[in-house]
């Protein structure tokens, strides 16, 4: 009977425990809004990071490339062409990657794409614009919660603004807003943890300049595109080691021409807009670039490269 309390008694103390840690997790992120709000001078709209996700499952991003260069294909592959899977998979966007609620049926979609000579990779996606709290979320140290915060409200920024800009230049440059604004937060508030985000900031910047290389390399000469994929992939599983558990989530899959697609989103135009926002270096100056950056891809370019002339 003593045993049973004692077993109670633990069990209690873990469940408010995880409580205490979950409300306290949930007020960093609230200031991490407020100071994301108050350096842009701007009040985003809606319960952002105010509501916790319904289940502990990620989404599922099916990305595909053709398997002799980085690309989209122009080819869809609808659940209703498939026998037997009308109406029974539910995707929730096609482009830029196709999104799943369900991995069985990325599975099935991904394995039609595999069979006519594509090359796929499922991302299990845990965080998104909708910004909502969850478990994979909180879990993760302060610098990564503060990267991904930054980033996933520099989204929500640009949609509010009606700011349309090419898909691989939003994602770069939530990416740099979210390790300025990281290494700005530490340095006003936390300085003590500074080195913790600027490893962190350091380890993806090393991993973006890999990826970078071997996407060049394969534009350059697409015969060789195993051989350059699984030297990456090398590199990559060194550079993860030294990674924090967020990296690890986020880059930690095979190599090959889907992954390299979804990643170049990211890194492609990452160090044009990283030398543009510090060279600027003053947040309303930093928010003047964003709100004037053109819609088209190459205008979009053009107008970056006179900025850090």
């Amino acid at each position: 009977m003593k045993l049973n309390k004692y077993y109670l008694f633990v069990l209690f103390i873990l469940f408010f425990n995880n409580i205490f840690c979950q409300n306290n997790d949930s007020l960093f992120i609230d200031k991490l809004k407020k100071y994301f709000c108050n350096q842009i001078e701007y009040k985003l709209d809606g319960d952002l990071y105010s509501n916790w996700e319904k289940t502990d499952l990620p989404d599922y991003y099916l990305f595909v490339s053709y398997s002799n260069k980085i690309q989209f294909p122009d080819e869809y592959i609808y659940p209703e062409n498939i026998d037997g899977l009308s109406n029974k998979i539910k995707i929730k966007q096609f482009y830029p990657f196709v999104r799943f609620i369900n991995l069985d049926s990325a599975k099935i979609i991904e394995s039609a794409y595999t069979q006519k000579g594509y090359s796929t990779y499922i991302y299990y996606a845990y965080q998104d614009s909708r910004a909502l709290l969850n478990k994979k979320l909180i879990n993760y140290s302060k610098a990564s919660i503060c990267f991904i915060v930054f980033h996933e409200l520099s989204h929500n920024y640009l949609k509010q603004k009606s700011i349309k800009i090419p898909y691989e230049f939003e994602e770069a440059l939530c990416d740099v807003i979210g390790n300025y604004l990281t290494l700005k937060y530490y340095n006003n508030t936390i300085n003590s943890q500074i080195n913790e985000a600027k490893k962190e900031i350091h380890n993806t910047e090393q991993i973006y300049k890999c990826l970078n290389i071997t996407i060049n390399k394969i534009s350059i000469d697409s015969n060789k595109i195993s051989i350059f994929n699984n030297t990456c992939q090398r590199k990559m599983n060194k550079l993860l080691k030294k990674s924090s558990d967020f990296q690890n989530d986020r880059f930690k899959y095979p190599v090959n021409n889907a992954f390299l697609l979804k990643n170049s989103n990211y890194c492609l135009n990452y160090f044009l807009l990283k030398k543009v926002i510090w060279k600027h270096d003053d947040m309303q100056s930093i928010i003047t670039i964003i709100d004037n950056l053109p819609q088209t891809k190459s205008n979009c370019d053009e107008y970056l490269k006179l900025l850090i002339r």
